[in-house]
Order: structure tokens, then sequence, then C-alpha cells
């Protein structure tokens, strides 16, 4: 059944060296073999329907190098999932998975080298925007792919896919699953009944303020004389780009030329926010915190807080399969309101990388693995495709008294796009700063989120003008 060309072979060594990540080739082989069963798609059926064609030649066939994140254990699964069932409907195409290994910024730079080798993958999942991907000539523009084939896009979240898939317009990127780094508020309800507190509404636009979420925490915090015995919530998700979307506000203005970092909605959030950790005590401090609190494990799941933030990734893969086992039930509750309440989420997506010779194939089958979330679905992350994200999460959570998965569902529909630091080409010294000073100056208390947020504004002011400096060089005039 495994076979490769030569084309696919020189393809796989040279992917493989570059990368350092596996890779695998499936070719069509007669019908190919039946998908295994893993419940993370529709059933096939036994025997695909053959299609009427003439034998491809040899410079007919179609080879598509898929630069995906799938993990180890899934390969062989993906292959027989989400390859075979193509390749048996379409003659002549083989399917090489190379697997995505380290984080973002690993991904990318992989991809450059690629590029650089003349040997770039076909179809590639980006966690990044559409303008970051166009900026650094990573992504091809598939707008008119999607026109052709008249795609329905109000499958997806409206917010996200305007700001997250497209550039000046143009279609560029197709969400696949989401990602990021706040989704919900998990409750545990033993700690709520001890403590006789009622649950915040489940819906996103009426739930608890940050004032009566504050109030909870504080109630459910406990001190052994001058030390906190039971901290509140486990976590604090991503402290410079969660909490600033509940205040519609960011560290840079939306067109990208202005740091708005002292702005008084970013003081006043990260003064509230971090007043949790100093002056109200209940989460704990950075450094450290699994380690130094928890034992390095997951507090919620070994009871030893009342509250935890999940992450999108983290809902379907930590508690829908691992809470029931650890004997901990939940309940579900939106993000804190303060301008609004929202989920601090994205869409990963696929792209057609830029420089690929088979912008077509590649673009059928990438619209294949998206159709009705089935690549989202199988890689187990909650499906960008709306009407798929309800019945996953029903799936996931079952055995559950009362999660309430409105919850999910709803916080990843009405989801706000994501902070502008990704999108600006220099944004990363910006994080890479936040996370040098900020650690230093907030999270230990040495600065008060004031002081610290004025100071910093001309070095991120100048950081915003380098970014400005390279958008400007490769679109013209910006903005």
């Amino acid at each position: 059944m495994l076979e490769s060309t030569s084309l696919s072979r020189r393809r796989l060594l040279a992917g493989s060296a570059m990368l350092g990540a596996t890779s695998i080739v499936f070719a069509a082989c007669g019908s190919g073999a039946a998908p295994a069963d893993t419940g993370t798609m529709e059933d096939a059926p036994d025997e695909p329907e053959a299609k009427e064609a003439a034998p491809a030649m040899e410079g007919e066939s179609v080879n598509i190098v898929a630069y995906l994140k799938v993990p180890t254990e899934l390969e062989l699964d993906f292959m027989q999932n989400m390859a075979d069932p193509y390749i048996a409907e379409n003659p002549g195409t083989t399917v090489e998975l190379v697997s995505q290994v380290g984080g973002t910024a690993d991904r990318v730079a992989k991809i450059k080298t690629m590029q650089a080798g003349g040997i770039p993958p076909d179809l590639s999942e980006f966690p990044r925007r559409a303008f970051a991907q166009v900026m650094q000539d990573l992504a091809e523009n598939m707008d008119d792919l999607v026109r052709a084939a008249q795609l329905d896009l109000s499958v997806y979240n409206p917010n996200l896919l305007e700001r997250d898939a497209m550039f000046q317009g143009q279609i560029y990127l197709l969400p696949m699953g989401h990602g990021g780094n706040a989704h919900v508020v998990m409750i545990n309800p033993t700690y709520f009944e001890a403590a006789g507190l009622e649950y915040p509404s489940a819906d996103v636009n009426d739930s608890w303020t940050w004032d009566e979420w504050l109030e909870v925490m504080v109630q459910l915090r406990e001190f052994s004389g001058e030390e906190v015995s039971q901290w509140a919530i486990g976590n604090h998700a991503h402290d410079w780009g969660s909490w600033n979307l509940l205040w519609k506000t960011d560290w840079i203005s939306d067109d990208l030329t202005t740091a708005t970092c002292d702005a008084p909605e970013m003081i006043d959030c990260f003064t509230r926010f971090f007043d949790l950790v100093h002056k109200h005590q209940v989460l704990p401090p950075q450094a450290d915190r699994n380690a130094a609190y928890f034992g390095g494990q997951n507090p919620f799941l070994t009871g030893q807080v009342p509250l935890m933030i999940s992450a999108p990734r983290s809902l379907p893969l930590t508690y829908a399969d691992q809470a029931l086992e650890a004997g901990v039930d939940f309940v579900m509750a939106p993000m804190p309101r303060v301008e609004i309440s929202t989920a601090d989420a994205n869409q990963h997506k696929l792209g057609i990388v830029y420089g690929s010779q088979q912008r077509e194939a590649t673009f059928n089958y990438m619209t294949w693995l998206l159709h009705e979330g089935r690549l989202g679905k199988f890689v187990r992350r909650i499906p960008a495709w709306i009407p798929e994200i309800e019945p996953f999460i029903e799936d996931a959570f079952q055995g559950y008294s009362n999660p309430r998965l409105s919850v999910a569902s709803d916080a990843l529909a009405t989801a706000v796009p994501q902070y502008n630091v990704g999108t600006l080409p220099t944004g990363d010294q910006i994080l890479t700063l936040l996370n040098d000073i900020g650690d230093q100056q907030l999270w230990t208390g040495n600065q008060d989120a004031a002081t610290f947020l004025k100071e910093i504004q001309p070095t991120v002011q100048a950081i915003v003008d380098d970014g400005l400096a390279i958008i400007r060089e490769k679109v013209g005039s910006w903005p």
C-alpha cells in the first residue's frame, strides 16, 4: 500500500532533513484502504465510488505535501482517515504528511527554510493571521479559488474570519479549528456548594462582571495565618493578551501605527489584573506556579482549586478527557465581563504555501479536509465550522452532570479577534519585552501597572515604527 514516486522520495528526504520531522507518503492503490474508525469523522462507504476517468499518466500525477500539526501517535491514523479516502476519490494523487514540531516561530522558520531550498510544502497549518503570513511570503492568495468554488463562508465566525483569514479583502487562509488562551471559566461545584454560592448566568452577554467574579474568588480563597492555604483560581490564561480584550483595548492601535499601552483602559485592566495577585491574593504569583504551589500538576483536576480557565485546546484534551477519570465534575461559566465578556480564541487555519506549484490540487484537498470540520475533529480541536461546534462539544462531554455546554459554544461563536501584537511584523519584540521586563516588574510587585505601562510606551512605539517600515515596504502606503 505504501508507495512513493521518485519525486516524493526526494521531497521526503529533503523535507525531513530540513524540518527535523517525520514524513509519510500514501499513494492511491486500487480503491484505497478503508479509513479506520476513530469516531472523529463521518463514516466512509466501504467501497469509494469509482470515477470514470482515464488512468493518470506519469506527468499528471500530483503529490501534495501537507505540513500540519498532527501528533506523532496520530500520524498513521491521519493517513488512513485524512488522506486515503481523498486519494481513492482522486486517482493519481499522493499525499505526503510532514508533521509540524515546535512553536509558531519554529514552524515559520522551517517553512522559510523549505522555500529557500526550492521545495516548499503545498499545504500548511497557520496559527497566526493572514496579515502576518503575507508579510513573510508564507501564504498564497487563494481568493480566486474560494470564489470559483463558491464556498459558504458563513459557517465561520465572521469576526475572526475577516481579521484572521483575510488581508485587504482577499482570502489567504481558511479556518480549521480553535486555539488560543482563554475560553471559559471552569467551576468545581463542590466548592460552590460548600460556600453557598450560586453559579453565574450561562449567558455570555449577561454573566458575572469582573467585580462579581472577584467577589466570588475572595470568598473561595482561604488563609492559614498570613499564608494563603487555598487559592481561588489556578491559572491566568495569557497575561498580556487575554485580559485587555475584556476592556476592548490593546497594546497597539488597530491600524498598527500607535503604541496604546499607556491608554487609561490598559492601565485599569492591568492594575486590576495584578491586584488579583498582590492585593486580593486569589491567584498565585507566576514564577514556578505549578511546581511551587500545586506539585507540578493541573490543580483543578487534583481538586486543589475551585476555579480554572480553560483554553479552547484544553477543553476537549484536558477537561473532557481527564476530569471524569479524575473524579472531578465541573460547571462552565463565561469569562468575566467588563466592557464585554469574550474568549481569547483564535482559529488555526490552513492555506496554500507561497511558492507551491499546484494551487488547484492543494486547494481541493484543503477544502476536503475542512468540510464540516473534518480535520479539526480528527486532531480534537474544537472545529471552526460553527454548525459542528456544538455536536463536537456534546460528544466530548458525555458523562458530566451539568457542564452547561452552551457556554463553550457561545463563547467561540461570539469571540472577538485577539490582540494586535501578533499582526505586527515586529510584534514578537513587544512580547519579549513584556515577558522579560513585565515579569520582573509587575509579577513581582516591583512596579505598579500605571508606571510600567507609561515607561515602556516609547520603546513599544519604536518597535511599532520598525514594524510599520516593513509593512510599507511590502504593501506601499499604510494604513
